[in-house]
């Protein structure tokens, strides 16, 4: 074998004397020894050959290298590998007494001593490993050679605690031989001697014989039975409890210090059924002990879902006290039934002093296990009589603790209990004001919200809060921390109207209802509400004609008036802002002004404010075709009519230009009446140009010499401009009309697409406009930098012309190369931009424009609502609700009427569908009429009980007054 292989190595450094040391192939070291292979030579965990050999206790090899390099072994065998084990560490661990003899021979007497004594973490000495590990044999050799049996590991644990909780009972023995009493009250890190550690009962008994204290603690002030109770050591246990006598009484009545509980309360905390069965075994172990919590047995199973323990104590419970009620009796003669009766009772309140016992927080084992959602628990202490209605400190319910954590199964088993004494649990809530269906709605906990619901159990409470401002009702609990699934839920209670009534003042906000936080924040919700605000009932009249009863409910919409009458508020920008609509629209829920609701209720206000909605619009409209004849019909100043034109004389003129005057003020004064009654702007574009367009209009015709009627140059200027902005602003007003508003919007979102497009093509059209004109400075139309910027915008449409530039006059060769990059650029790609913003998804452009005109609609209409001058005339328009007729048979007909000849000819072809339908038209007749019939009887029997009600009371009226006068 070359050099090179015996020195080579694999990835974790492991050479072949490595190996062949670890396997104990005796020729094969010596051989690589001979050849030169290091000894030293270290792997990635800095083992040597030597380390390898030492730890499989391979003898011959050890003496070998020992003959081999004998000037340098002592070294080796001090080298220490990356968890800083010598050698001696590794052969203790093989358990070789006879290399551990041979290697302590090659040192000196002083050097064995720190050698046998050197600590390694995490095992310790060496004897802290033979402890663990060897025969008895191991240990004798080591504490011969100097080995110190009092020195503790890193945990602080002598080579006794190691072999006690290993279970090596010979070792045990042998340390006690060679220490006697001196290691077995030594204490490790949590302060537990040699007897808590083991876990072997032949171990315990010797302990115990040598002379170990069991009353002996740890940290946490725990024994030797506590901590064997604690790990189930039932066994162990069992045999400490064996040696006990009355001398060790006051051992079993210790406690822990963390939690001070006694040794039955930590076999709970287990929940071992075995040894809290020998536990209760034990005459003098107390298992109605409490811990500092003041938490008994009870609350210990219940908060660990222990269940099985509960039913071990209850049944203990009631056969000690038949056994105690038995020995009492055994000395009666007589004996009769109801002393059974009163021995059931007997048992019956013992065990609720434990099972309804409160701890410090005035909980009872209900409580905490409703808190933890332990459903078993709960149904068996229900089912040992515990009080469902016994209150914390805190005044809550164990049904209150379920709730508020979320235990759906746990709600339903505790209010089944709470039935059973309705009256009790209803006057509880009543007197306490325990939010039960409100701390369900927080949370947003649905399936809870349901079973209270479905239960009834909180709803008429919940309903009498609502009478102080301070408190909120359910819906408002589930709007408030966002609860879709409990919205939707309590939306469909009957009661879901009453709470939608609820009114709230902030400094921020004034009148704010459910319904506006529910469009603010829930749409989806909002919806639901507008769903339940839609009542369809089937109805028949005199005649005996069915119809269909749509019932529209307003009042959640339009709420002005509050209960005595008078306008929440005076502020028209508050009663226009705070509509319910126009917080739809301000939060760009578009979805619900499409809801039937909003629109019935929008045709209704369209029907009644059509006329205040025109008015304005005709006043405009009249302004601009008067001025618009006017500026038609006169001649420009300082222009001699022609002699065809039709010439106004002087006094029609000037009033003309009067009445447009006049008219261009009221317009003028209604922005300005708008803008006060709103308190601002309310449409600011909108308001900003009509002041512009009314004042210019003003300014342009106002005459300002009275004997003629020709215009100033600059005022005929500023007339053009005044009729141009006229018309736009007719544009602008006409968003809002019906059917027509949709295009004016199209008209408008496209011309603001356009200037964004131009803001973009403006540095291109710049660009050009400067290389055309010094190319094409010859031509008139770039003379200047106004007239090159005109053409180059005309030419961009596509008026070129392209003979005139460059065969009228002569041209640079670069003109014909700029020309082409133009064309391309911006006729081209501009223009197909702008064909694709204004045709691009035309439907979805359209539907866009619908929606935005509808919204422009619908605030013009609660704007012209919200600032009406008179509040009675307001008051009378205002309704709660409105109801559409439909009558069935009609449309029946109807569609009959209008069906073609091939439809009448298959019905007829098909007589038994039309039978078949006539009897289905008839049943539905039938079951209509019988539910009319049954409310009726239903009705009826309220108002007799209620007649019943108040004759009882006027009979006791007379007898009281009776007996008075009789005395």
């Amino acid at each position: 074998m070359e050099a090179s292989e015996i020195s080579s190595r694999d990835r974790q450094g492991i050479r072949p004397l490595h190996i062949a040391c670890k396997e104990g192939y005796f020729s094969i070291v010596e051989y690589l020894i001979e050849q030169g292979a290091k000894l030293d030579a270290v792997d990635a965990d800095s083992w040597t050959p030597i380390h390898y050999a030492c730890a499989k206790g391979h003898l011959d090899i050890v003496k070998l290298t020992y003959l081999k390099h004998e000037s340098y072994f002592k070294e080796i065998l001090l080298m220490k590998t990356n968890n800083d084990a010598t050698c001696f560490h590794l052969v203790v661990e093989s358990g070789n007494v006879l290399l551990v003899k041979y290697l302590l021979t090659k040192f000196t007497r002083d050097n064995i001593k720190l050698l046998i004594n050197e600590q390694v973490e995490p095992f310790g000495t060496p004897l802290h490993i033979a402890a663990k590990i060897c025969d008895p044999s191991m240990i004798r050799l080591l504490y011969d050679y100097g080995a110190d049996p009092s020195l503790l590991n890193s945990n602080k644990q002598s080579p006794l605690h190691i072999a006690c909780a290993s279970n090596r009972l010979s070792n045990v023995q042998e340390f006690y031989n060679l220490t006697q009493l001196s290691l077995l009250e030594i204490k490790d890190r949590r302060g537990r001697t040699a007897l808590s550690v083991t876990t072997q009962p032949d171990i315990i008994d010797q302990l115990i014989t040598f002379g170990s204290d069991i009353s002996s603690t740890d940290h946490d002030q725990m024994n030797a039975i506590m901590i064997a109770v604690s790990t189930g050591q039932i066994s162990i246990v069992n045999r400490l409890l064996s040696v006990f006598d009355h001398q060790f009484l006051p051992i079993i009545d210790q406690v822990e210090s963390k939690h001070q509980r006694s040794i039955f309360l930590i076999a709970i905390q287990t929940g071992s059924i075995d040894m809290c069965s020998l536990l209760l075994t034990q005459p003098c172990i107390r298992w109605d002990t409490i811990d500092k919590q003041r938490m008994n047995a009870f609350h210990i199973a219940a908060q660990n879902n222990h269940y099985e323990l509960i039913t071990l104590l209850c049944n203990h419970i009631q056969q000690s006290t038949r056994l105690q009620t038995m020995n009492s009796r055994s000395n009666s003669i007589t004996a009769t039934i109801d002393s059974n009766q009163s021995n059931l009772q007997q048992t019956s309140s013992f065990l609720r002093l434990y099972i309804d016992a409160q701890n410090q927080d005035g909980k009872t084992p209900l409580h905490l296990a409703a808190e933890q959602g332990h459903l078993s628990c709960i149904e068996i202490l229900l089912k040992h009589s515990a009080n469902v209605l016994l209150e914390s400190y805190l005044g809550q319910l164990p049904l209150h603790v379920a709730i508020q954590h979320g235990h759906g199964a746990c709600v339903y088993v505790l209010i089944n209990a709470c039935t059973n004494c309705m009256r009790e649990f209803q006057s509880i809530l009543s007197r306490k004001q325990l939010p039960l269906i409100v701390t369900a709605c927080r949370y947003g906990f649905a399936d809870i919200v349901k079973v209270l619901i479905s239960n009834n159990i909180g709803i008429d409470y919940d309903m009498n809060l609502n009478c102080n401002e301070d408190e909120e009702n359910p819906l408002e609990i589930g709007i408030k921390y966002r609860q879709n699934e409990t919205v939707h839920l309590l939306l469909e209670h009957s009661s879901s109207e009453q709470w939608l009534t609820s009114i709230r003042n902030s400094h921020e906000n004034v009148h704010q209802t459910p319904l506006r936080d529910l469009i603010r924040y829930m749409p989806d919700c909002a919806q639901h509400t507008l769903d339940k605000l839609i009542v369809k009932t089937n109805e028949i009249d005199l005649l005996g004609n069915r119809f269909q009863r749509t019932t529209y409910k307003y009042r959640y919409l339009d709420d002005y008036f509050i209960d005595n009458n008078k306008l929440y508020t005076k502020s028209s920008h508050q009663l226009y802002r705070n509509h319910p609509l126009i917080i739809a629209l301000d939060n760009e829920h578009h979805g619900l002004l499409e809801h039937p609701l909003a629109q019935q209720l929008m045709k209704r206000k369209w029907k009644m404010y059509r006329p205040f909605f025109y008015f304005p619009r005709i006043l405009s409209f009249l302004l601009l075709l008067v001025s618009t004849f006017y500026a038609l019909m006169m001649p420009a100043p300082n222009i001699k009519a022609s002699s065809n034109s039709v010439s106004l004389s002087i006094t029609i003129a000037i009033a003309t230009r009067w009445i447009i005057v006049v008219l261009s003020i009221i317009n003028l004064l209604k922005i300005f009446l708008e803008i006060i009654l709103f308190r601002g702007f309310r449409v600011l574009f909108a308001q900003l140009f009509g002041l512009v367009t009314f004042l210019s209009t003003t300014i342009a015709f106002t005459p300002f010499k009275s004997t003629t009627d020709e215009f100033i140059s600059w005022q005929w200027q500023l007339t053009a401009f005044s009729v141009l902005i006229q018309w736009f602003n007719i544009a602008v007003m006409h968003r809002s009309v019906p059917i027509l508003g949709q295009f004016f919007v199209m008209v408008e979102s496209v011309s603001i697409k356009f200037i964004f497009l131009l803001f973009v093509t403006c540095p291109l059209l710049i660009a050009f406009t400067i290389s055309v004109k010094m190319l094409f400075f010859n031509h008139p139309a770039f003379a200047t930098v106004v007239n090159a910027i005109h053409k180059s915008s005309t030419m961009i449409t596509g008026e070129f012309d392209y003979e005139t530039l460059f065969f009228s006059k002569s041209t640079f060769t670069a003109a014909a190369f700029l020309f082409i990059p133009f064309i391309v650029i911006m006729p081209i790609v501009f223009m197909n931009l702008l064909l694709g913003i204004t045709i691009g998804d035309i439907q979805g452009s359209m539907e866009r424009a619908r929606t935005k005109a509808n919204a422009y609609w619908i605030r013009e209409l609660i704007y012209i609502e919200s600032t009406l001058p008179s509040k009675t005339w307001l008051k009378h328009n205002i309704v709660e609700y409105s109801s559409d007729d439909n009558y069935i048979n009609n449309s029946i007909e109807n569609k009959a009427h209008n069906q073609d000849e091939n439809e009448n000819e298959s019905l007829t072809n098909q007589p038994h569908i039309v039978e078949l339908g006539k009897l289905v038209d008839i049943l539905d007749f039938l079951c209509t009429q019988t539910k009319q019939i049954l409310d009726y009887e239903i009705n009826l029997e309220q108002t007799v009980k209620q007649l019943l009600t108040i004759r009882k009371a006027q009979d006791s009226l007379r007898t009281i007054s009776n007996r008075s006068s009789s005395v």
